[in-house]
């Protein structure tokens, strides 16, 4: 698949996937187009090796982050899914149910959830956990 596409779109790109990243750079092909998650900032010795393989690297961790980029604001979006699994997660391993719940035998009072940072997966995590009944 490699060898024969002209345009590669992975996630987590050469760069980025500390674990398998430089098992893909054989693969590529000289004059592809790459669009992915390159983490320019933080791998630069990585990318630097293969930086003429490439007709063109579209690094999205770069987008503009401002209103009238938010369509394409992949970190955004990804940091929205993380803040409401991480919610999720945490219900699922507290001892206690979320939401107050009475009962013939009384009151359950709701769960507290202690949500460090307020970037976007924070924000999502405040308000997932307040959906849930925290």
């Amino acid at each position: 698949m490699f060898a024969a596409a002209d345009i590669v779109v992975q996630i987590l790109c050469y760069g980025s996937n500390d674990i398998t990243g430089k098992q893909d750079v054989p693969l590529y092909r000289r004059d592809q187009i790459l669009i992915g998650f390159l983490r320019p900032f933080r791998r630069e010795r990585r990318c630097a090796g293969s930086r003429e393989q490439w007709r063109h690297r579209v690094c999205r961790g770069t987008d503009a982050r401002t209103t009238r980029a938010q369509s394409m604001d992949a970190l955004s979006s990804m940091g929205t899914a993380c803040g409401y699994k991480a919610v999720l997660l945490a219900a699922d391993t507290h001892p206690r149910i979320f939401p107050m719940l009475t009962t013939a035998a009384g009151t359950i009072t709701p769960a507290r959830v202690f949500v460090i940072g307020c970037g976007v997966a924070g924000l999502q995590a405040i308000a997932t956990s307040r959906r849930l009944g925290a």
